[in-house]
């Protein structure tokens, strides 16, 4: 068995992924750092690393994970993929599985608490099989096969197994034994519950280091609380004082985040919205919600910045992601922001890289899946930030993040089991 008293590493294709998985290590009292600055000097029990690969081609995606596996070699690795499976994830991890000390990868997308279960080999969202819910129409992902370890070996080229309902329900002792009789490098487990996910993790645990977990925040969640961690809690963070006001900045255009940000928006949060037509004149467009924002928040009034409103343009992708972090830029640069919420990936790693972020310290867990964090170098250092992917949280999510920026200025921001060392 494994000394899991070891550090850890987190391997995430995108930003928002990595946040959302390293929260459920911070709410083990480990600390916990997303690396944006690779050359960062600060280490913690578990670094979390976004390859942001999600987005590249197959090729390229393989060779970035690669290149970071250097940087884990001495950590025990768990491997964040989607839980709608959007990504070159079979790619990635045929690179992960190449390497000698991997007995194999054991693959358990499911994320109960969002509606993702996988039974029989198949994905399903909320009740409906992957290819017939709402993420069949996505626009960057459209997913056609709703079979996890046919997806696999299309995009891996080997052979993936199958660890099905029937066992899982035995427990891990079940789970172990199966695992350990497949000859496969990619085993796909069924999970329909957070007990089974929790099942899988003991399983896991039992198997020892070879045996890489891979699955979205639900998996993480169990293998974190398998880890026999002890020592002291980390210490609760010491956020920059700040009078400024809350900036929401929503590039996501998933229907879920639409419904969180017109509620937000009812609540008396100042909208401003990009005009996606107008962002052909990028200076143009930049140079207007930069003055409708910074206006705003200059009167200490909480304001969203979105792009999600307006209809869909082909191609405005990139635009659009340059003027939402050139606003976030010109607010921090102009000392007016008390707090900074990011959604969509590549929003949010635009955001960061144009703030000279560091690293984003985990603290809290929001909503879950909704990680509030601590930014970490650069022209925000020191200033509470919320991350959030696309399809996660209840139409109060946004609201609540509100919420965890006022108590964060009250002192009251940080992680129960941080702040009380329980």
């Amino acid at each position: 068995m494994t000394d899991y008293s070891a550090s850890m590493a987190i391997i995430a294709d995108d930003l928002t992924g990595a946040m959302d998985t390293g929260l459920q290590f911070a709410q083990q009292r480990l600390e916990t750092l997303v690396i944006m600055d690779p050359t960062i000097g600060t280490a913690a029990q578990v670094m979390v690393y976004s390859t942001e690969s999600r987005e590249l081609s197959a090729s390229l995606s393989a060779r970035r994970l690669t290149e970071l596996l250097p940087r884990v070699k001495d950590r025990l690795v768990y491997k964040k993929i989607d839980s709608t499976l959007r990504g070159n994830i079979g790619y990635e991890l045929r690179a992960l599985a190449s390497l000698a000390d991997v007995r194999a990868i054991v693959v358990a997308p499911a994320f109960p608490p969002g509606g993702r279960t996988t039974t029989g080999g198949e994905q399903f969202v909320h009740g409906k099989p992957l290819a017939m819910s709402e993420i069949r129409h996505d626009p960057r992902w459209p997913m056609r096969e709703s079979h996890v370890p046919t997806l696999l070996m299309q995009q891996a080229g080997m052979e993936v197994g199958l660890v099905d309902q029937a066992i899982v329900t035995q427990g891990h002792e079940a789970i172990a034994r199966a695992l350990s009789d497949q000859a496969s490098r990619i085993i796909v487990v069924d999970a329909t519950t957070s007990d089974d996910l929790c099942q899988i993790a003991r399983a896991l645990h039992t198997l020892g280091s070879a045996w890489i977990p891979c699955g979205s925040a639900g998996l993480a969640q169990s293998w974190a609380a398998q880890l026999a961690v002890g020592g002291q809690a980390a210490d609760a963070p010491t956020f920059t004082p700040s009078g400024g006001a809350a900036l929401f900045v929503c590039g996501s255009r998933n229907p879920d985040t639409l419904r969180q940000v017109t509620h937000l928006a009812e609540t008396g949060t100042v909208q401003v919205t990009l005009d996606v037509q107008g962002s052909y004149d990028e200076e143009r467009e930049l140079a207007r919600v930069t003055q409708e924002a910074c206006a705003a928040l200059g009167q200490l009034q909480d304001t969203l910045l979105e792009a999600c409103t307006e209809p869909l343009l082909p191609g405005a992708g990139p635009r659009i992601t340059r003027i939402l972090g050139g606003v976030a830029q010109a607010a921090a640069e102009s000392c007016l922001l008390g707090g900074l919420f990011m959604t969509g990936g590549d929003v949010a790693i635009a955001i960061c890289r144009r703030l000279g972020v560091q690293a984003l310290r985990i603290v809290s867990e929001i909503q879950p899946g909704l990680p509030g964090a601590q930014i970490v170098g650069g022209l925000a250092d020191g200033l509470p930030a919320a991350t959030k992917a696309g399809g996660f949280g209840t139409e109060e999510a946004l609201v609540d993040v509100r919420r965890w920026f006022n108590e964060v200025r009250q002192g009251e921001g940080a992680c129960p089991a941080i702040r009380e060392g329980a």
